[in-house]
């Protein structure tokens, strides 16, 4: 892994397209692979059978105009909403583009049954800001690239969760030059999300981070 970028930073497609369609669904995904994106980000929670299933929030109340929680619905029902099953979407983006999953919440089943299922996936990156999730996955999946999700400064980072993972992806609005810079120069990635505007991409740019999450990439 490069310490520092040496040309323009990866655009990786967040949640799909959703500006043009819906977020972490196979439709978004689908024409996220249509641009050719180097990378797509989506997210992961346990539905009640404990089938990991594609959805951001814990209910489907923004997405679908319903009550109920995620965690109180098996993948079937949800599968009949249109969330999609983590299978599926790995079958669907695997050998297509780097696969980044981001584990929600805190709880250790979900990372256990993730990593089950991604142990041989060459292409998946392993995401949270959950700590610990990331700890109990590369025990099972110890060959799974780790990027620590971070809404707080990068210098602010406890020094052993920062020397564990290979990637520390941050708020735009939390980035400093100079701290971008001495994290490279550990043989670290930095990655900034969520970068829609063409000022914010430029902005992030000119930071020097390696990649940058965007829900319009070009």
């Amino acid at each position: 892994m490069n310490p520092a970028p040496s040309c323009s930073p990866i655009e990786f497609a967040h949640r799909g397209l959703p500006f043009t369609h819906p977020e972490n669904t196979i439709e978004g995904f689908v024409a996220a692979l249509a641009k050719g994106v180097d990378g797509i980000e989506f997210d992961v929670q346990l539905a009640a059978d404990g089938v990991p299933v594609v959805i951001h929030d814990d209910n489907l109340k923004r997405t679908h105009g319903l009550e109920d929680r995620v965690s109180d619905l098996d993948s079937g029902r949800l599968g009949e909403l249109e969330v999609p099953s983590l299978a599926e979407v790995i079958g669907l983006l695997q050998d297509r583009t780097r696969i980044l999953l981001e584990m929600k919440g805190e709880d250790l089943a979900l990372s256990q049954t993730v990593a089950r299922m991604c142990a041989d996936c060459e292409n998946v990156w392993l995401l949270s800001f959950c700590f610990p999730l990331l700890a109990a996955a590369t025990k099972i999946a110890p060959a799974r690239p780790l990027v620590l999700n971070l809404d707080m400064p990068l210098e602010a980072v406890p020094e052993e969760q920062r020397d564990f993972v290979q990637v520390l992806s941050v708020d735009r609005r939390l980035l400093l030059k100079d701290q971008v810079q001495r994290v490279q120069a550990e043989g670290k990635e930095v990655w900034a999300f969520t970068c829609n505007t063409q000022e914010e991409k430029e902005t992030v740019r000119a930071l020097g981070v390696n990649a940058f999450f965007t829900d319009n990439p070009q």
